[in-house]
C-alpha cells in the first residue's frame, strides 16, 4: 500500500537540500508524491514613500542583509524541479491569519483532504495555521534549522555561533500551533567550529536531509514515533535579525577565530607515528606486549606516518601507510616492510596521484582485489584494481559520485559494506552487491549522529 505524501513549497524549484530531501524519501519503494502545491504569498504593493525608502536604506537590520546576501551565493542549489518526481502540480494563493501566519482556503483542504494523504511537507512559506495541520494522518511536517528549545525564530544557524555554542541543533517537527513547538520527530546537529555562516547552513540542512526518510521508514515497519511535545520541553526565547550593532559584534568575533585558526596551522602541526608490537596468539589482542612495541616515524623528517594498514601482497606481509609531508601539506601512500626489529622499512611510492591521501585498504570481490584510500580533495571515492601487490592507477572504477572519509568496505552475506563518514561528516553505510558494485546508502544505520565527526578506527 502507498505512503502518501504531498509536497508545499512557494517555487518549482527547490534549493538543494530540499531536492536531496525527496530524493531519499522517493528512494522507498512505498513511498509515492501525489501532490505538489505551489503556494503563493498574498501580493504587496510596493511603497513609493521616500521615508519608508530611506528607512529601508538605513534599516537597523542593513548589515545582517548585506551579509547574508553574500554568503547566500554559496549555498548549494539546483536546477531541478520538484515535477521530476511525477506528481501532480497546484498552484494557489494562502490567505494571511495575523501578522505573521498564513492559511489555506476550504478548496484546498477539501482537495487534500480527498487524497487521503499520510503526511503533508512543507519546505518555506512561513508558518500555517488552521485545518491543514490535520489535513494528513501524520500531520505537516517542517524542518526547523536551530535548537528551539534554546533559539527559535531567525536567522536559522545564527545566533548559536554568535552566543558560542558549540553546536547547532535542528529538527524535523509535527507542526501545531505553537512556533517551533510542534512535536519533535528526529533531531540533528552540527559542530560550529571552522565554518563560515554559509558553510554552517548548508551543512545543517544537508545534515537533517534523511530525517522525513528516517521517520517514514520506522512508519512502514511499524516502530512507534516518538513524540516530544512542546508540553515536554521548554522552548527557548524568539530571536529576531541581527541589530546594526549586534553584526559589528559578530565581524569581530569571526575575525579573531579565524586569526585564531591561522595561527594554530602556521606554527603548530599534528605528528603521528605507527607502533608494531607482539601479541600472545593465546589471548589475542589483548595480550599485547606494549614494552615490545618498536616505533617508527615518518622516513623522510618533515612529516609523519599514519593510517597503518598490513596485507599479503603475496610476496610477504606489507603495510601501506599514510605519509603525510608538511612542505606539500598532503599526504601520499607508501608501502613498507618490516625488519628483523620489527621497525617499518619504506620499499616504494604505492600512490601519489597530487591531491591528499589517508587510511589506505583493501577489499574482494570474487578473485579480484581492489585497493581504496580517502581522497576527499578529489569529491569521488575511487578503488584501484590490484595485482601483485600493486595498482594500476589507469585502471579504476568510481564506487560513489561523493568524497568518504576513512573508507572501509568488507564482504557480508554477498553483499559489500561500506562504513566511512559523508561529505557532511556524518557516520554513514553503504551497500552493494558483490556482482554490481553499484553502492547505495542505507537508512537503517545503526551509527548516531555525532556533531563532533566521528571517525571510522580502522
Amino acid at each position: 500500500m502507498a505512503f502518501k505524501i504531498a509536497i508545499i513549497t512557494e517555487e518549482h524549484m527547490q534549493s538543494a537540500w530540499v531536492m536531496q530531501c525527496l530524493e531519499n524519501l522517493h528512494s522507498i519503494d512505498e513511498v509515492e508524491f501525489t501532490l505538489h502545491l505551489i503556494a503563493d504569498k498574498p501580493t504587496l504593493l510596493a511603497s513609493s514613500n521616500w521615508k519608508e525608502v530611506l528607512s529601508k536604506l538605513f534599516s537597523k537590520h542593513l548589515l545582517f542583509k548585506l551579509f547574508y546576501r553574500f554568503h547566500s551565493r554559496t549555498l548549494k542549489k539546483t536546477t531541478d524541479k520538484i515535477n521530476k518526481f511525477g506528481c501532480r502540480s497546484m498552484r494557489t494563493t494562502v490567505l494571511t491569519q495575523g501578522k505573521f501566519s498564513y492559511k489555506f482556503d476550504d478548496a484546498v483542504l477539501n482537495e487534500l483532504q480527498d487524497l487521503n494523504l499520510d503526511v503533508i511537507l512543507l519546505f518555506g512559506i512561513g508558518i500555517i495555521q488552521g485545518d491543514i495541520l490535520n489535513s494528513a494522518k501524520y500531520g505537516v511536517w517542517s524542518h526547523h534549522h536551530g535548537d528551539e528549545r534554546h533559539y527559535r525564530g531567525r536567522p536559522a544557524c545564527f545566533w548559536e555561533y554568535f552566543y558560542g555554542e558549540k553546536t547547532t541543533g535542528g529538527i524535523l517537527q509535527k507542526l501545531s500551533p505553537v512556533l517551533d513547538g510542534g512535536i519533535v520527530l528526529e533531531r540533528f546537529f552540527i559542530r560550529n567550529e571552522g565554518l563560515n555562516y554559509g558553510e554552517r547552513l548548508d551543512q545543517i540542512q544537508f545534515t537533517g536531509c534523511r530525517a522525513a526518510t528516517q521517520v517514514v521508514k520506522k512508519i512502514l515497519n511499524g516502530i512507534p514515533i516518538t513524540e516530544e511535545s512542546e508540553i515536554d520541553r521548554n522552548l527557548g526565547a524568539v530571536y529576531r535579525m541581527p541589530e546594526n550593532s549586534e553584526m559589528l559584534r559578530f565581524f569581530v568575533k569571526s575575525f579573531l577565530e579565524k586569526f585564531q585558526y591561522l595561527l594554530t596551522s602556521w606554527f603548530m602541526a599534528d605528528y603521528w607515528c605507527v607502533g608494531v608490537g607482539k601479541i600472545d596468539p593465546r589471548i589475542g589482542a589483548l595480550g599485547l606486549d606494549f614494552e615490545s612495541i618498536a616505533w617508527s616515524y615518518y622516513p623522510l623528517g618533515d612529516g609523519f606516518i599514519a593510517d597503518p594498514y598490513l596485507f599479503n601482497s603475496g610476496n610477504g606481509v606489507q603495510v601501506l601507510l599514510e605519509d603525510y609531508s608538511y612542505k606539500t601539506r598532503r599526504g601520499t601512500i607508501g608501502k613498507y616492510g618490516l625488519n628483523s626489529k620489527n621497525q617499518l622499512v619504506r620499499s616504494a611510492m604505492f600512490l601519489d596521484n597530487s591531491r591528499h591521501l589517508s587510511f589506505p585498504s583493501t577489499f574482494e570481490v570474487g578473485e579480484q582485489r581492489y585497493f581504496i584510500c580517502e581522497s576527499q580533495t578529489e569529491g569521488i571515492l575511487k578503488a584501484y584494481i590490484l595485482q601483485d601487490g600493486d595498482i594500476d592507477e589507469e585502471k579504476s572504477i568510481v564506487l560513489l559520485e561523493e568524497a568518504v572519509a576513512d573508507p572501509c568496505i568488507v564482504e557480508y552475506k554477498s553483499q559489500l559494506w561500506l562504513f566511512g563518514s559523508d561529505e557532511n561528516h556524518q557516520m554513514s553505510i553503504w551497500f552493494s552487491s558483490t556482482k554490481n558494485i553499484d553502492f547505495k546508502r542505507t537508512q537503517y544505520s545503526p551509527f548516531m549522529p555525532n556533531p563532533f565527526n566521528s571517525r571510522s578506527a580502522g
